[in-house]
């Protein structure tokens, strides 16, 4: 075998003047572009991947952040709401309380309560003439049912309290008017009984 051809295989011109190079030498450049070929697109390929990798984490961490952003703002509304209740529901505590002074009859004590009532509504509203302007026009109606409701209550304590109570409410509480009469009646009238089973 001359020059890597088999024997019976015809003498061509240019297999003469071909060098006299093993065939897997001529094939080395070939896999070695093939190879680093194959790396550079490789390469190429992961490192577009792990940019989107990474892009994708970035986004997934930038909406993780939002969202926790979001949630640590609505408890924090949360909270400021309850705490809000609970101020008020603390202020009204503080002003249901019995005077040092009873009445000693309870249609004179719901009097009161319904004077204190109107005194309430004119003191805390006063910077609104509409809303003074409707209490006025159907006044009459509402101290009847305040005093109604006060009989109907059937308690001292509770009357002297709602009395006492709407005579010191603030402006802060202006709106717990509904509160103010329920502390009192939890606080000083007399639960009603279980209802037969």
């Amino acid at each position: 075998m001359i020059s890597g051809r088999p024997c019976d295989a015809p003498l061509v011109e240019s297999d003469t003047l071909r060098p006299m190079l093993p065939t897997k030498f001529l094939a080395l450049p070939f896999v070695l572009l093939f190879a680093v070929g194959c790396d550079s697109t490789s390469t190429t390929n992961d490192d577009a991947v792990s940019k989107a990798a990474a892009k994708k984490q970035e986004e997934q961490a930038a909406t993780d952040k939002r969202i926790a952003a979001k949630k640590a703002e609505r408890l924090a509304k949360d909270k400021a709401k309850e705490d809000a209740i609970v101020a008020k529901q603390a202020a009204v505590d503080a002003i249901c309380v019995l005077p040092e002074k009873l009445p000693k009859k309870l249609d004179k004590a719901c009097d009161e309560v319904s004077t204190a009532h109107d005194a309430f509504m004119v003191r805390l509203y006063s910077e609104k003439p509409e809303t003074i302007e409707k209490w006025t026009a159907g006044k009459t109606m509402q101290l009847s049912m305040t005093v109604a409701q006060c009989k109907k209550a059937g308690s001292l304590e509770v009357a002297a309290c709602q009395a006492h109570a709407l005579t010191q409410a603030g402006a802060e509480i202006k709106k717990e008017l509904p509160a103010i009469f329920r502390t009192c009646i939890e606080k000083f009238g007399t639960p009603p009984e279980p209802a037969p089973k």
